[in-house]
């Protein structure tokens, strides 16, 4: 009797572990899998994002030129940069400033029109990750205008004259103020925007990631690597050095 029972003793819990060995081994397969697919989703979305953002803010400028009665030539855009060629031969100077300004401004419009709400009513991880990249966008675009202003309106040795295709430098020209007076009244908005950015980072991570989820780390250091790196690339094509 005793042997039996130490028998049936030691195979049930063998047999139990090793059934709770396998059930773990499926969920963490299952986890890695699902942190995998959502990886693939931020990154989908972000190119997703960044292009759609480049080209609003492209037909932002198209749109304001037409209002004002100019001519629009073309759009050219790719993920990350862009360029509207234009013509406003009878507008005045605040119109032109205009024009520059509704590039970032179309932006705006854009994120509290339709980002925020899909961010905040959708379920469906596309579009809330598409949704939270706009907010990216606009925490760039802020930077955009504090750095582009600056070290597009200032002179190097490899690059005399200020760099008047930057929105922030064609704007401060035409209302003739100096581009880093307007430069260093884009930072504070870029600092807003950098601090929006990042509540909306710890709300996401706090809604769908576990403390200790693995995808939820990944993400926040992949957007602070890719902030940083764009806005590190930005900085040095306003002083004039090719980063490509």
């Amino acid at each position: 009797m005793n042997r039996n029972y130490e028998s049936i003793n030691t195979i049930l819990p063998m047999s139990l572990s090793s059934t709770f060995e396998f059930i773990n081994g499926f969920t963490i397969r299952k986890k890695y899998y699902n942190e995998s697919v959502t990886l693939i989703i931020m990154s989908i979305t972000l190119i997703f994002a960044q292009t759609v953002g480049t080209l609003i803010h492209e037909v932002g400028h198209a749109l304001t030129v037409l209002i004002f009665g100019g001519i629009v030539y073309r759009i050219e855009i790719d993920m990350s940069h862009g360029a509207c060629y234009w013509a406003l031969p009878y507008g005045n100077n605040l119109q032109k400033a205009m024009i520059a300004l509704m590039g970032t401004g179309s932006i705006i419009l854009v994120i509290f029109l339709v980002c925020i709400p899909l961010y905040r009513k959708s379920q469906n991880l596309f579009f809330k990750f598409s949704g939270f990249w706009g907010v990216v966008f606009l925490n760039q675009q802020f930077f955009y205008w504090a750095s582009g202003a600056i070290f597009g309106g200032l002179s190097f040795p490899w690059r005399p004259n200020p760099n008047v295709a930057i929105d922030g430098v064609y704007f401060a020209n035409q209302l003739s103020i100096s581009p880093i007076i307007v430069g260093l009244m884009a930072i504070p908005l870029w600092l807003i925007a950098s601090k929006w950015q990042n509540g909306l980072l710890k709300d996401f991570r706090d809604n769908y990631f576990t403390e200790f989820d693995l995808t939820g780390d990944i993400m926040k250091y992949f957007i602070t690597f890719y902030v940083i790196t764009i806005q590190i690339f930005n900085s040095l094509a306003f002083m004039g050095i090719s980063t490509f």
